[in-house]
């Protein structure tokens, strides 16, 4: 990249040098090209004469899913004999959608779901066409690239374009009709690929034609319900210089395509339903209540068109109906809801009116938003992250250094190794250990589990993946018995089934099963239900293999994944399964009871899956059952230690082992399940070097909602690693859906760890739906540290504190979901809302907040007894809980990463806590507390820096620690875990405590709280102060060494970073003095502070943007993406800032031109360092990193400026990389790079994307652009008051006339002055 802005300032006088631009003209060169010359080379998709559909995504981006909008009119087309301009809108110039409805008739089809699911060869390669119409016609086509080669139908000759009719249903017509029939449609319905004819349906209708063609479409339609029978008959003549004449035969599908990335799009929605003539699209009634039966009518519809115009127009036509249909909205709620009428086919077209949401026949719609919210009978957000079953990402990459940075690091490198080597031989875990990184892989899901309770996390493929049980420790570990498994049986004899109509003189027809997978299917039977008698009938819903038992491979574990989608939007998760049998629909639902505000329910160990059962067939039911299988583990090696149990259970009713009230007085419902009493021992090194071994108590519950027609059966225990164990509770699965109830509590022995197993079945009526719920709980009461110490976590507060407790959690979760389910809507439903927030922000902000569960978090109420009280001088420890205090909130804290084990790392946390600021608001003023506390200790120790080798001190008085401690040392107890750099000298930590403190002020509005925290504000600036700024002009310098976040990046002299940092923190303090009445102490810091800004400006400031840094290095003119870091505070405080306008807003425009979008071919976040001349700066590892979190704040930043477009840009390029292109779903790292090597997955600072809804919300009341421009006429205006007073000083010198003289110099004066402000 060259140097865009002139930043070096060098000559380019250079008058010979022109810019050229390229013309690009598409010439016409076969003006006949419209002509159909290929009878066989049929790609398009022929409609009624005028009702077309029209998808046109020839320049359709892979991650603009988002997009998509519907015009009334379809794009215009101008040829000329040069050039050809297409003129759509800019915005969304990719696709549009194109409905006509001037002549669809008033007639309904009925086409029976059994009958067309026995269509065989749908399937294509490279799934470019519809693929596997299932009975209810939910297909889910995936492309892998936009880009496809034109698909030519001549392979394959049209060997059968007649009509067929589905009144008989006998098998030689249908075993012909599979074996011929769709051979024609495959042709004729080919979703053609090609750019340039791409999805267009109707295709000569929507192009303007130079010559003038006829087509004439006759169309017959006969609907008769039950039994239902389609008869339709099609015919279209295309003429413009030949003649050709196709029948096809349209199939009512609501089809989907996911891009290889894994986005969502609309691929295509046909309807072969006739349509009432409708073109308004009238919004009202679009979400009235549907009649619950359609009438038994037989309707007789014939239309004849005649379209002479490339516009599809229609010239003469004329239409006869027998409606059914008054409205479009009719049509609407017909097709969602066409499982109430028998024998109707069953669309899944809610997914098509869901991807319809950003558009306007959605936006305009005045029905309650919470109706539009609804999705698949589920409340499924259009905003959730999705993702399909059989999608892989590619494996994640660590961050290389280059061979120069690689030199630099390796006296680092070996202090590392020394020090991780020290740690783990005394029995202690490093903050770090780059040599064993954790790799656990795209697979991550919505984790459940509370806050601070620990997780465990459901990978989106529907394995549980990732363990945070083991206070703090996070084990990436897959333990392949815990799965949730399905048996469907359908009932052999339709006729018995309570909704097949007794007075029916028609048998209904036979059931197909060409879509179901191998385990389903087993015979080939020309699509007839034998394989409902498939010896297999139970499968694991995983669409994989086990990673390592693989004893459980006589498990079936044969889900493809291609019928079922994932759907992430924290807390909450829907697993969609559309197999393994296509009349069966699987959703379970997952809820986690995180919500803001709420401190008691948000910290309960438990996760709910509500799974709700539907069978699509009309004339069958199924008996359907669910099993949970789960191993007594924490996801660590502890499982193999032997000496677990399991126990069934019963809780609710009134045995005594009841804990609570009986269900009768109650209210609440009775659960069943297992119980599995964990062994946990947990060795630990205490301070004095002697070890002890701690047996807290640790227990799992899986349990089940007991209702009148769920049938709940178990088994107690089985051995995981037996072959034999697995077989045996397969075979009785699969059996009958029904497990042995065999009890059996012995405890595990050594290397043979064992698992429980239960199971829940229904018989689902054919045409209905059950639920089941089950419910995962654990209670782990103590979190107790490497060296011994030991807290309470906050859940038993509520639940006692002595173990035991799951089977109760689990009763109230079973019970009180749906309460909790409703809250989180609540909160989310005004964001998810708002039309001017883009839907892959809305999908982010939610799911990030993931890792205040997921990221090791600690919630502490009071602790138990320690082993060595006086562990510690008194003087060197924080307060101690106050559990007595009825408002105690305990204490909090959260991992830098899983990688980087150091409680509440707080130059990080400057970045993470808007979100724990803006929904816990009380957990982080607790944090405050402890880090005020934790800066007034002097721990009179010292220890060497990894980074240097010198010895440094540990924890020096008035210095704000870097973090809280380490999970695998002493946390609280033992702060500054952090040893690689000296943190008493690092220049941003005491300005991210200040304005912090100030910050949460303004969320709680507590004067008591800032009171609290003066004198240690006060302590911070003047230390600081004394020891920093050296030069002594009201700005700290550097010293020469990463002495900021930026751990590897030195800086020296006046950095733009840390003293932009040091001028918001002086600004605030003056606030906060003046807050609580101290005006000595706020004059003293606005003084700094006006010094301090003259000095930042004149060192720093080239014209353009502020150099990194004073110093003369070869990198001191670097453009640093977070130079505005506390330019960016003080505007989020409401508060003025030390620079102006212009400068903010020039600086962010080199930012954004250099950092953002110069790096790299697609967005992905802001460089840390780029050179003004175009090159990333390589002086260091992380100045050629990308840091998602900083990224997050440098579009808030953006968005307080107005740059909203380059906002969002910005922001949706990192969503799309980490949750699209790279899979960092869950585990949003620290830093990658451009081609997706990243650094330290699952990281804190990526929360700060919360920072960009603060700014959203604090633009509403204080926007810095008007305030710049009041300033500069303030000050405008008292440059005019100097003037006056300095004329009228001259005029009294010289004039004895004082008052008519000085009248006149005023007059004077203003006029010059309103001159001096227009020029």
């Amino acid at each position: 990249m060259d140097d865009l802005f002139n930043l070096k300032g060098e000559d380019n006088n250079n008058n010979n040098i022109e810019d050229d631009y390229e013309e690009i003209s598409f010439t016409d060169s076969n003006p006949n090209k419209f002509k159909n010359t290929n009878s066989n080379n049929n790609s398009n998709i022929n409609f009624y004469n005028n009702n077309t559909f029209s998808f046109n995504s020839n320049n359709i981006d892979d991650e603009d899913y988002e997009n998509y909008f519907i015009s009334n009119t379809p794009p215009t087309t101008t040829t000329t004999t040069t050039t050809t301009t297409t003129t759509s809108s800019k915005i969304n110039n990719d696709i549009n959608f194109h409905f006509n409805f001037d002549i669809y008739d008033n007639s309904t089809v009925h086409i029976n779901n059994k009958t067309l699911s026995s269509i065989d060869n749908l399937s294509a390669s490279n799934n470019n066409i519809i693929n596997n119409i299932s009975s209810n016609f939910n297909n889910i086509n995936f492309n892998d690239s936009i880009e496809n080669n034109n698909n030519n139908s001549n392979n394959t000759p049209n060997n059968n374009n007649g009509v067929h009719s589905f009144q008989d249903y006998d098998e030689s017509l249908l075993s012909n009709f599979n074996n011929n029939s769709y051979n024609s449609f495959n042709n004729n319905t080919n979703i053609n690929n090609n750019n340039k004819n791409n999805n267009n349906y109707n295709y000569n209708n929507n192009n303007n034609n130079t010559s003038p063609f006829t087509t004439t479409t006759t169309t017959t339609t006969t609907a008769i319900t039950s039994p239902p029978t389609n008869t339709k008959t099609k015919t279209n003549t295309n003429t413009n210089t030949n003649t050709n004449t196709n029948t096809n035969t349209n199939i009512n599908t609501n089809s989907y395509n996911y891009n290889s990335n894994g986005g969502v799009d609309l691929l295509n929605n046909t309807f072969a339903n006739s349509m009432p003539g409708d073109n308004s699209l009238s919004n009202s009634g679009l979400f009235d209540e549907p009649s619950s039966v359609l009438p038994k009518t037989s309707a007789t519809t014939t239309t004849t068109g005649v379209t002479t115009n490339g516009q599809g127009q229609q010239q003469n036509g004329k239409t006869t109906t027998s409606s059914i249909f008054q409205s479009f909205s009719s049509i609407k709620h017909a097709i969602l809801n066409t499982s109430t009428a028998n024998g109707l086919l069953n669309f899944s077209t809610d997914k098509f009116w869901k991807d319809l949401g950003e558009d306007p026949l959605l936006n305009q719609d005045q029905a309650p938003e919470f109706e539009k919210y609804l999705r698949l009978g589920e409340d499924i957000p259009q905003y959730a992250w999705a993702r399909r079953l059989d999608n892989n990402y590619p494996e994640h990459k660590h961050f290389q250094v280059s061979m120069w940075q690689g030199l630099k690091l390796v006296g680092m490198g070996y202090r590392m190794w020394k020090y991780v080597k020290k740690e783990t031989s005394s029995g202690r875990i490093p903050i770090m250990d780059p040599f064993n990184l954790p790799k656990p892989g795209p697979i991550m899901g919505v984790p459940i589990g509370g806050i601070g309770s620990g997780s465990i996390n459901r990978g989106w493929k529907g394995d549980f993946v990732r363990w945070n049980l083991n206070s703090g420790l996070v084990s990436n570990e897959i333990v392949d018995v815990d799965k949730f498994s399905v048996y469907i049986n359908f009932d052999n004899n339709p006729n018995n089934s309570s909704t097949s109509s007794s007075n029916s003189s028609t048998p209904p027809p036979p059931q197909f099963s060409n879509n179901i997978p191998n385990s389903f299917n087993n015979n080939n039977n020309n699509g007839f239900d034998n394989s409902l008698k498939s010896k297999q009938k139970a499968v694991v819903l995983y669409p994989g293999k086990p990673k390592s038992n693989l004893n459980l491979d006589v498990w079936n574990w044969g889900l493809k994944g291609d019928s079922s989608c994932y759907f992430g939007l924290f807390p909450r998760a829907w697993t969609v399964y559309e197999e393994p049998h296509p009349d069966i629909r699987l959703t379970c639902k997952q809820v986690s009871p995180v919500i803001p505000h709420n401190y008691q329910e948000s910290s309960y160990p438990c996760g709910v899956y509500v799974w709700k059962i539907e069978n699509n067939n009309q004339y069958s039911s199924a008996d359907v059952s669910l099993m949970l299988t789960w191993q007594n583990s924490i996801g660590t090696q502890s499982d193999q230690d032997g000496g677990h149990f399991n126990k069934y259970f019963t809780y609710g009713d009134n045995n005594d082992s009841s804990k609570q009230q009986s269900p009768s007085s109650t209210g609440k419902k009775n659960i069943k399940g297992i119980t599995m009493i964990h062994k946990k021992e947990q060795k630990c090194t205490l301070p004095n070097g002697n070890t002890k071994v701690f047996n807290d108590p640790m227990e799992y519950s899986i349990a089940v909602m007991d209702e009148p027609d769920v049938d709940i059966s178990f088994c107690e225990r089985f051995e995981t690693t037996s072959r034999l164990d697995a077989a045996n509770l397969w075979y009785t699965f699969n059996k009958k859906g029904e497990l042995e109830n065999n009890k059996d509590s012995r405890p595990s022995a050594p290397k043979k760890p064992i698992g429980a197993a239960i199971a829940a079945k229904v018989k689902v009526a054919a045409g209905s739906s059950k639920t089941i719920v089950f419910c995962i709980s654990w209670d782990a009461p103590i979190t107790r540290f490497q060296m011994g110490s030991a807290y309470y976590k906050r859940y038993t507060k509520f639940y006692g504190n002595q173990g035991g407790n799951s089977q109760r959690i689990a009763h109230d979760a079973i019970n009180n979901w749906k309460h909790w389910d409703n809250q989180i809507i609540q909160w989310q439903q005004p964001i998810l809302s708002d039309p001017e927030l883009p839907p892959f922000y809305k999908m982010a902000l939610f799911n990030e907040l993931y890792y205040l569960v997921d990221g090791g978090t600690v919630w502490t109420h009071g602790s138990p007894i320690d082993p060595l009280p006086a562990r510690y001088p008194t003087k060197t420890q924080l307060k101690q809980e106050d559990t007595t205090d009825v408002n105690h909130i305990g204490r909090f804290a959260y991992l830098e990463s899983l990688e980087y084990l150091m409680y509440n790392t707080y130059d990080v946390i400057f970045y993470a806590s808007f979100a724990l600021t803006m929904l816990w608001p009380l957990l982080e003023i607790s944090l405050q507390y402890d880090i005020a506390d934790a800066t007034l200790l002097d721990y009179g120790i010292n220890w060497e820096g990894i980074h240097s080798g010198h010895l440094m001190p540990r924890k020096k008085q008035g210095t704000v620690p870097h973090d809280l401690g380490n999970p695998g040392e002493d946390p609280w107890k033992r702060v500054n875990s952090y040893c690689i750099q000296d943190v008493s000298r690092w220049k941003d930590l005491p300005s991210k405590f200040v304005l912090q403190v100030y910050r949460d002020y303004l969320v709680m509005e507590d004067k008591n709280f800032l009171l609290q925290c003066y004198n240690v504000v006060e302590e911070v600036i003047q230390r600081t102060l004394e020891h920093f700024d050296l030069d002594h002009d009201g700005v700290v310098d550097n010293e020469g060494f990463p002495d900021q976040t930026y751990d590897v990046w030195p800086a020296t002299g006046c950095s733009a970073y840390s003293g932009g940092l040091w001028l918001a923190a002086l600004k605030v303090a003056a606030e906060i003095a003046k807050i609580l009445g101290f005006n000595e102490d706020e004059s003293i810091y606005n003084a700094i502070f006006e010094k301090g800004a003259k000095s930042y400006t004149k060192k720093l400031w080239n014209g353009h943007y502020f150099n990194y840094d004073s110093s003369k290095s070869v990198h001191s003119d670097s453009i640093m993406s977070d130079m505005l870091a506390g330019h960016w505070y003080l505007l989020s405080c409401g508060l003025k800032s030390y620079m102006t306008f212009d400068q903010a807003l020039s600086s962010l425009s080199i930012i954004n031109e250099y950092n953002v979008r110069s790096y790299g071919k697609e967005i992905c976040g802001a460089v840390n360092g780029m050179r003004p001349e175009g090159t990333v700066d390589t002086t260091c590892l992380q100045s050629s990193e990308v840091w998602i979190g900083t990224s997050f704040s440098l579009a808030a930043t953006m968005i307080l400026h107005h740059m909203d477009s380059d906002a969002w840009d910005l922001v949706k390029g990192i969503v799309n990389s980490s949750y699209q292109k790279w899979g960092f779903q869950y585990q949003t790292p620290e830093a990658w790079d451009q081609n997706g090597c990243f650094r330290a997955a699952s990281y804190m600072r990526p929360l700060s994307i919360w920072s960009i809804q603060w700014a959203l919300q604090k633009r509403k009341y204080f926007d810095f652009y008007d305030e710049s421009l009041k300033s500069q006429q303030q000050s405008n205006n008292n440059n005019d008051n100097d003037k006056n007073n300095n004329n009228n000083n001259n005029s009294n010198n010289n004039n004895n006339n004082n008052i008519n003289i000085n009248n006149t110099n005023n007059n004077s004066n203003n006029n010059n002055g309103s001159n001096s402000l227009l020029n």
